[in-house]
């Protein structure tokens, strides 16, 4: 295990670096465009999510998660290929923000970690959802890993399910939103299986 981690550092440690620049990228795009933002008009069915303050954690624990696949990855290509589909996802979705920036109307934060999210991630940048797009991409990827246990995939599946329900419970994002970042990431994901 511990042999796998320390695989290819420099490549991952290069992952780290994308992440931030992706994250100072996409903070700068929030204060850039965001005021000019459209709303993403909800579906019938978001309602259906209740508002709960404590879907907070998972929100921002999915932020720590979507990384394990790179960390666990040893094959040079893969990696490769692996950090170029993270570079296509945040390229993709911010140059969508950029152009078409779009926000979700929010109700108030009840709670401290609510209001922290609210206070960092405004509700600019809506579609696609990138928390979305990174849940499900990181969920693909794992699965071509080799020594993958079985069983992490469907618990897998069921993070990124309860991802979905904390972005619309804390009404970050629509169905919408998150049916545009999942269907990106399935797009990069088949883009990385090219031969």
């Amino acid at each position: 295990m511990h042999a796998r981690l320390i695989a290819l550092l420099p490549s991952k440690l290069a992952g780290v670096g994308l992440l931030l620049a992706g994250t100072i990228a996409y903070v700068a795009v929030q204060l850039w465009r965001g005021r000019d933002a459209i709303a993403v008009p909800a579906a019938p069915w978001d309602g259906m999510v209740p508002a709960w303050p404590w879907l907070a954690w998972p929100y921002l624990a999915q932020l720590a998660i979507f990384g394990l696949p790179t960390w666990w990855i040893d094959e040079r290509q893969r990696m490769a290929r692996h950090l170029a589909g993270w570079v296509a996802i945040v390229g993709v979705s911010l140059l969508v923000f950029i152009l078409v920036p779009t926000a979700v109307v929010r109700p108030p934060a009840d709670g401290p970690a609510w209001q922290f999210i609210q206070g960092y991630d405004t509700t600019a940048n809506a579609f696609p959802s990138l928390h979305a797009a990174c849940a499900v991409y990181a969920v693909l990827q794992a699965r071509l890993l080799r020594n993958w246990p079985a069983w992490a995939t469907p618990v897998a599946w069921a993070w990124t399910a309860l991802v979905f329900v904390a972005c619309l419970g804390l009404r970050q994002h629509t169905t919408w939103d998150l049916a545009a970042g999942a269907a990106l990431a399935v797009a990069v994901h088949r883009w990385t299986l090219r031969p």
